[in-house]
């Protein structure tokens, strides 16, 4: 008996987030010039074996905010996780 209800959802490949880089861009203040760093997202996959630790590991990454899916064919075990540094 399996439940699904934790699981991730399964996106099309036109429903995936937009990955960013991270950016460095040069501010002026007091006519000094400055480096400012924005913060970009990005994307890590996890392959989790263990049904229950997988729901672990999915509730914990929405607890943190994280965006967490499967991309179009991939397998049950494996989580792709969308965050910022």
């Amino acid at each position: 008996m399996s439940s699904d209800r934790g699981a991730p959802p399964r996106l099309t490949e036109a429903e995936l987030p937009a990955v960013t880089p991270l950016e460095f861009v040069v501010t002026r203040g007091n006519g000094r010039p400055g480096l400012d760093v924005r913060e970009g997202e990005f994307e890590q996959v996890y392959s989790v074996d263990d049904m229950y630790s997988r729901l672990l590991f999915i509730a914990l990454c929405r607890q943190e905010g994280m965006t967490v899916y499967r991309r179009p064919r991939q397998r049950v075990v494996t989580l792709c996780v969308r965050t910022t540094l």
